[in-house]
């Protein structure tokens, strides 16, 4: 957000009126990377909304669609885990993940202790040879 105050303050000190489609533009431009939270996951890399909380890597309007539905009594099967998996517990009655990465599973596993509704699996991705 620092970067969107710091480029508003770089236009607003020019010496040319901007255009209204101008402000327009910019103020869209303000609204995607700063309270969509694109910058924080940008900077952290690691997706995540404005305030901080993790987000799937979903497209916004997915996101913002699906966090519109009541879910409570859904369940979710993913393949591949992560912010989806900490969001879909937030949201659903049961979330069962499925890891093939072993250092990913670990990490995401500390996040997910205290997750009674998320049955975590790592599958050990195995190739044919």
């Amino acid at each position: 957000m620092k970067f969107i105050q710091s480029l508003f303050g770089k236009i607003n000190s020019g010496k040319t009126p901007l255009s209204a489609q101008t402000v327009k533009t910019l103020r869209g431009i303000e609204v995607f990377l700063g309270n969509y939270g694109w910058m924080n996951s940008v900077e952290k890399w690691n997706c995540e909304d404005s305030l901080g909380l993790p987000i799937p890597w979903y497209t916004y309007p997915a996101t913002e669609f699906l966090a519109s539905i009541d879910l409570s009594n859904f369940q979710v099967l993913e393949y591949g885990s992560g912010n989806s998996t900490l969001w879909w517990q937030q949201r659903a009655k049961r979330v069962i993940s499925v890891e093939g990465d072993k250092i990913w599973y670990d990490n995401v596993a500390q996040k997910l202790r205290s997750a009674s509704n998320v049955n975590y699996m790592y599958c050990e991705n195995r190739k044919n040879t």
